[in-house]
């Protein structure tokens, strides 16, 4: 599957606010890859365009904030995740990963086309521990370019119950993004 990035404006005229946000979606790095290189990991290249893309228009017209919407990772495994961090540094804008099922529970598909799953959802606690410096209360926008400030609160980590797995106990990050006018 394609990396799909949309970019949209979010215009308030009655307070003369507007927002540029582009979106990210369904990036599944690891998918279909042998190795987690450029040359054998088209989802790695997908990205990375992106990226590329989404800086080069930012030089053009100012974009205050990019979401990647969940499906980060084909499998939720640590490499995977590393690698789309690695992948998305580079934006030269605020950017905010949200967490997708295929980055809650990691797995790993055999030679024989069996997989082997871990036996508890942990893919939400790697992804707090790889991108949870972004999602800071403290976090300001380190964007000269962007017209918007945002801060981040409501940063909680919480345990729950796993409403389909009720022995086991899911992690939460939950966090709220405020753009300052």
């Amino acid at each position: 599957m394609r990396s799909l990035f949309i970019l949209f404006m979010i215009c308030f005229p009655l307070c003369s606010l507007s927002l540029r946000i582009a979106v990210i979606t369904d990036t599944h790095i690891g998918e279909n890859c042998t190795e987690l290189t450029f040359d054998l990991c088209k989802p790695m290249r997908n990205l990375r365009d992106a990226v590329n893309h989404l800086n080069k228009l930012n030089g053009e017209v100012l974009i205050d904030g990019v979401f990647i919407s969940g499906d980060l990772t084909s499998s939720a495994l640590q490499d995977q995740m590393e690698m789309v961090r690695t992948l998305l540094d580079p934006l030269e804008m605020p950017w905010f990963p949200l967490l997708g099922n295929h980055d809650s529970w990691p797995y790993i598909i055999q030679s024989n086309g069996s997989f082997t799953q871990h036996d508890s959802p942990d893919g939400d606690q790697l992804f707090a521990q790889i991108f949870g410096d972004i999602l800071k209360p403290s976090q300001l926008n380190s964007n000269s370019n962007s017209k918007q400030g945002y801060q981040i609160s409501g940063f909680a980590n919480q345990t729950c119950q796993n409403g389909d797995y009720p022995n086991i106990m899911t992690y939460h990050t939950n966090f709220k993004i405020q753009f300052n006018s």
